[in-house]
């Protein structure tokens, strides 16, 4: 579970996030279409291991399926808001 969940530390947590996604992407951070899958952008399987392994680190007990089931920015954010208050 992340500690001492805000929804400042959530706006953190998707930049820092947007910017590691971009960056493994190799695109602009502003390239990103929140609402569009990621999978769908360009984001392979590899990745979104780097990817959980970053929210993990964050604190966050993300799992590879459910970013897989729905692979938007904006999906991950309610994840992340729900993993963040349990």
């Amino acid at each position: 579970m992340a500690e001492q969940f805000t929804q400042d530390t959530l706006d953190d947590l998707m930049a820092s996030l947007r910017v590691k996604v971009a960056t493994l992407m190799n695109v602009e951070v502003t390239d990103l279409d929140e609402d569009e899958e990621l999978m769908d952008q360009g984001l392979d399987s590899v990745r979104l291991v780097e990817v959980v392994s970053f929210l993990r680190d964050a604190g966050y007990q993300a799992d590879f399926a459910d970013l897989a089931e729905d692979s938007s920015l904006a999906a991950w954010r309610e994840l992340l808001e729900e993993l963040g208050e349990n």
